[in-house]
Order: structure tokens, then C-alpha cells, then sequence
């Protein structure tokens, strides 16, 4: 029948489904459907078919919005989440976002009430995704608010979730002594409930945190202790290890630093994470700037760039120009420096990242310029 057909076409590479099935056809087939209200048998069929073929993250998001439009949201909300975690997992945040989305879909037509845990978790998942990305502010209050209602409602997985982007958010807004006494207790509750994994990435932003006021060796230590923490998922430990490195570099730990960043490098690949490598090349561009190598410290930071643009992580967009800027800088090329550091100042305010740094390399670039008025603005 032409509903399996469709579902075949919907499985088939993009070129041979639209060969076999053009998207006009396909719309066609779908509105006679809507008239002779099959609409549902046409989801159930592609359901079927996605079901068997469902095996990577993207199939199985694609089950779980056929599930749905066939009347069956029940199996549709566990279906997306699943979908939606491996999505965040391999770092491919858009399509994340969008499989958790439709979880919450899924959740209000099968009339879920707010009361339920399941609410909570598709709130802090899709949180954590776009926590993730790099968008923090934009998810602080919500998670404010889930982090609150979770502990009273005794939620203590989403409590512990929600937890870690509350936590990155009070820093990243500047209140570091306040992330730092938040993250305290968060770890101690994360502990006390069993969520190594939680406790780890909470235990990695508070060392964040400590890195920021300047305790570099406490930094490296934390970051050493959350990625030996057996409850860390492999990718986290790569992040944790990343993180060490650039404490390490900055406590003068010159050679455990480079041994590091060369793990780092070599696991971000085993696990196929662009966002990770590219975090990675970002340490290693840094440490090669230093040292004066500006071609290798621009290549890698352009491997960022790349690596922010694939994953639609606007943070690491904004902090690869941030650095080219840099690069520009060091090379006497202040025209050059200014057009990126504008760029970098771009993509952190889409996500209302503070960037007080960025702003000074501005300004002195503008003074390279001459621009002395526009430096003082």
C-alpha cells in the first residue's frame, strides 16, 4: 500500500527516496489520508517500520514522532528519551533538543499530569542539552525552578540533574563563591542518593569554579578526582581530563599537561565527539600561542571553529573566534583582531554568555587601532 511505501521511502537514502517517492507524491498521499482519516493507520505502518530498523539515535527519534501521530504516546515518551540521551551523547545537540521536545509532546497527549516524576525528567533532560550547548543562560531559571520543585517532590535523580546546570550557571554569571557552596552541597546530596555520574559533573564544575578564582592546583585535583570517579561515563571523563590539562598548564605542569591533551585528543576520537576534539585542539592551540607558534595555534583553533559549527554549539563558535583573535593580536594585525573579536562577541550574546575578557581584547585592539574613543565605549 502506498503508507508502506512511504515508510520504506522514509527509511531509503534521501537520493532513492526521492526518486522512488518525490516529496510532492509523498505530500499527496499523506493528504488523501487526512481526507479519508488514515492519517493514523499511515504513522502506525511507518511506526512498524521504523521499529525494525530503529538502531541509530536518528531512527529512533523518527520512531518515536510516528508513535505519537498513530495514537500510541505512551510508548512514544520512552522511545524519544532514549532517542533523545544517545543524540546528546554523540553531541549532536539540535537534533537532541528536538527528540526531547517531542518526549514533552508525547507527555501532553497522553495527559500526563505535572505531578508525574516523567515531567521532571523530560524538563532536566532537555535542559541539560541545552545546558550543553553552551546555552546556560537561557536555562538557568527554568532549572532554578525544576531543582526546587524536584527536591520537594522528592524527584532526587532530576533534583541531582538539575542541579549541575544551576551549578554552572551561578558561575558562569560571575557568583563564584555562590557555585562553589551550591555545588558543595549538591555533590554531598548527589552522593548520599547514588548518582556518581551526577557527583562527578558537579565535582567538574566546582573545580571550574575554583579554576576561576585563580586556585589553579585545586582545580587540576578536583578535575583529577571526577575523572577517575568509577559512576563517569567515558565522554565525561574525556571532558574532566581536558579540563585537568589546562589547570595543570597553568600551575607550570608543563609535560603532564601535554600528556594529557594528547589522551584527550586520541579518546575524543575513539568516541567520534567533534565538540570534545575540538575542545581539545582548543587547549592545544592555547599552549602553541603561547609558545609563539601562531600557524599551528590558528589551525587548531580553526578545528573549533569547525567543530562548534557541526555540533551547533555557539559557545565553542564564539570562543574559536575569541581565539583567532587572538592569533590576529599576535601577529601585529589589529584590523584583523577586531572583525573577530566582533564575531566572538556575536555568538556569545545569542547565548548571554558574560565575556568581560573578550571585551578588553577588544578594546585593545581598538587602541592598536588608535580607535581610543571607541576602546573607552
Amino acid at each position: 500500500c502506498a503508507h508502506t511505501k512511504l515508510a520504506w521511502c522514509e527509511r531509503a537514502p534521501t537520493r532513492s527516496r526521492r526518486a522512488v517517492a518525490p516529496p510532492a507524491a509523498i505530500a499527496l498521499v499523506l493528504a488523501q489520508a487526512r481526507e479519508r482519516g488514515r492519517l493514523e493507520t499511515h504513522h502506525r505502518v511507518c511506526a512498524e517500520y521504523w521499529g525494525q530498523a530503529a538502531q541509530s539515535p536518528d531512527a529512533v527519534a523518527r520512531l518515536g514522532r510516528h508513535l505519537i501521530a498513530a495514537g500510541d504516546p505512551e510508548m512514544a515518551y520512552p522511545t524519544l528519551m532514549v532517542a533523545a540521551r544517545a543524540l546528546r551523547l554523540s553531541g549532536r545537540y539540535v537534533l537532541a533538543e528536538r527528540a526531547a521536545l517531542l518526549a514533552g509532546q508525547a507527555l501532553d497527549a497522553a495527559g500526563v499530569d505535572d505531578e508525574d516524576a516523567r515531567r521532571g525528567q523530560q524538563v532536566a533532560l532537555r535542559l541539560g542539552i541545552v545546558a550543553g550547548r553552551g546555552e546556560v543562560a537561557q536555562a538557568l531559571p527554568e532549572a532554578q525552578a525544576l531543582h526546587t520543585r524536584a527536591r520537594d517532590r522528592g524527584w532526587t535523580r532530576v533534583e541531582a540533574d538539575a542541579a549541575v546546570i544551576v551549578g554552572v550557571g551561578l558561575r558562569e554569571s560571575g557568583d563564584l563563591s555562590g557555585s562553589i557552596s551550591f555545588h558543595v552541597e549538591a555533590e554531598e546530596r548527589a552522593l548520599a542518593a547514588g548518582w556518581p555520574d551526577v557527583w562527578a559533573a558537579l565535582a567538574a564544575g566546582r573545580a571550574q569554579a575554583l579554576k576561576n578564582q585563580g586556585a589553579f592546583a585545586a582545580a587540576a585535583a578536583l578535575y583529577e578526582r571526577a575523572a577517575n570517579c568509577e559512576g563517569a561515563v567515558p565522554w565525561q571523563r574525556t571532558w574532566y581530563r581536558m579540563w585537568q590539562a589546562g589547570s595543570e598548564d597553568l600551575c607550570g605542569h608543563v609535560e603532564l599537561a601535554d600528556q594529557l591533551f594528547e589522551e584527550c585528543r586520541v579518546e575524543a576520537a575513539q568516541l567520534g565527539r567533534p565538540d570534545i576534539m575540538g575542545a581539545v585542539r582548543a587547549g592545544i592551540g592555547q599552549r602553541c600561542l603561547g609558545e609563539g607558534k601562531l600557524d599551528e595555534a590558528e589551525g587548531h583553533f580553526m578545528a573549533l571553529l569547525e567543530a562548534g559549527t557541526a555540533t551547533g554549539r555557539m559557545s565553542l563558535i564564539g570562543l574559536a573566534w575569541d581565539n583567532l583573535g587572538e592569533v590576529a593580536r599576535a601577529r601585529a594585525e589589529p584590523k584583523l583582531a577586531e572583525q573577530r573579536y566582533r564575531t566572538a562577541l556575536k555568538w556569545y550574546g545569542l547565548i548571554r554568555l558574560p565575556c568581560p575578557i573578550t571585551e578588553i581584547n577588544l578594546a585593545l585592539a581598538l587602541l592598536d587601532l588608535g580607535e581610543v574613543e571607541a576602546a573607552g565605549d
